[in-house]
């Protein structure tokens, strides 16, 4: 993005060998402020996250029992997301829309159980709105192999 009053440039990188030449480089830090986008932490997003849920569950007219006052929910829907804002959003707004289907429209576990499944496609025991032990399922491996999945359904541009 470049613009003769305002000279802006935008890098935007997902890999640590561009961070280090960026970090290691003094020319480069005098003339840009790097960010880095780091996994969620409870202590730091967790209100952050409530508070935009809230929001949305205002918004859609769904009613909230308390599930988004409980820390305990909070965590499991951090995890749940691999620790990304944007992947616990998609979550929450698929819970919503569930939610909004049934009577009453009163979000639950059940809905976001049911919206993790839909977008991990796991077993029962791998879904941490679900497991008793939460803690231990590897959120990771369900979110790249869903990455994954999803690109390899998408149409591939036709070549001229």
């Amino acid at each position: 993005m470049q613009d003769d009053d305002w000279p802006v440039s935008l890098i935007v990188t997902g890999t640590m060998e561009a961070k280090a030449i960026i970090n290691d480089n003094d020319t480069f830090l005098r003339r840009l402020e790097p960010i880095e986008v780091l996994p969620m932490e409870f202590s730091e997003e967790g209100v952050a996250l409530k508070t935009a849920g809230k929001e949305l569950l205002k918004k859609a007219g769904v009613l909230d029992d308390g599930l988004l006052d409980e820390d305990e929910f909070i965590r499991i829907l951090m995890h749940a997301s691999a620790q990304r804002f944007g992947i616990a959003i998609e979550i929450l707004i698929s819970a919503i829309s569930s939610a909004g289907m049934s009577k009453p429209k009163t979000i639950s576990f059940e809905h976001f159980a049911k919206s993790y499944y839909e977008r991990m496609n796991c077993d029962d025991a791998l879904n941490p709105f679900l497991s008793r032990d939460w803690r231990s399922i590897d959120t990771t491996i369900a979110m790249d192999r869903h990455i994954k999945e999803s690109r390899q359904t998408r149409r591939k541009p036709r070549q001229r």
